[in-house]
């Protein structure tokens, strides 16, 4: 394994390393172990796709995983995908292989004590159609939430969501299974947000997670625009 150390001061602007622009290019981050892995886009041009940080010791690692062997590499390209932790490993789920121009509906696990990928073998009878722009998060050690997306190929802006029967889906770890529970709202229920891809998703409690999204309005005090777009919670 390649690593390359870098420390960042109080003061960003005037740090050597300039660390604080290593982000700009990521797009995908989940905390492990007190520690922050951040992924980058899996494309075979991203040669160091995942970097590490350590608060407490104020590191960064940047680690080469193309330059390990063929069988820890990613299995296939991805962007746009989600990204959930439980306990060593790091799931992450679908996306857009930008190799073979298709949505992606694997999931692939990212162990944090070997630093291998490996793809995971779906059981069961259900197994949902791909997606991108979706989100995902952790509620226990058996459970991933995965909300919205689209399987829009066609463009990046405004693509079309996902329909509310479809936009929520749960995996069990253990199982290897997937489950759809789009229906699981109750009748007193609001409406699902209408816009949920790349959307955040943040854990309340064991019952309960919160979802930030955006919605579109017209007017406002924008006098360049018809419309704005702006944050909403639920």
């Amino acid at each position: 394994m390649s690593t390359k150390l870098l420390e960042w001061s109080e003061d960003q602007e005037e740090d050597k390393n300039k660390v604080h622009i290593h982000r700009s290019g990521h797009v995908r981050s989940v905390i492990l172990n007190e520690r922050f892995y951040v992924f980058q886009n899996l494309t075979p041009a991203s040669k160091s796709p995942l970097k590490i940080v350590d608060p407490s010791i104020r590191m960064m690692f940047d680690v080469n995983i193309y330059g390990l062997s063929a069988e820890n590499k990613p299995a296939r390209s991805r962007i746009n995908y989600s990204i959930a932790a439980e306990r060593h490993k790091i799931y992450l789920y679908g996306g857009f292989d930008v190799e073979k121009n298709e949505i992606v509906d694997t999931v692939e696990t990212f162990d944090a004590s070997t630093y291998q990928f490996r793809e995971v073998k779906h059981r069961g009878d259900f197994k949902p159609p791909g997606r991108q722009g979706h989100a995902a998060i952790t509620i226990d050690k058996y459970t991933m939430i995965v909300i919205g997306g689209t399987k829009d190929v066609t463009t990046l802006i405004d693509p079309k969501p996902l329909p509310e029967s479809e936009s929520m889906i749960v995996y069990d770890f253990e199982a290897s299974t997937w489950s759809n529970r789009s229906k699981d709202y109750s009748a007193s229920s609001e409406p699902a947000p209408w816009n949920l891809i790349n959307a955040s998703l943040f854990k309340l409690d064991s019952q309960n997670i919160g979802v930030l999204w955006y919605d579109v309005v017209t007017g406002g005090d924008l006098e360049s625009a018809s419309s704005r777009r702006v944050l909403q919670t639920s």
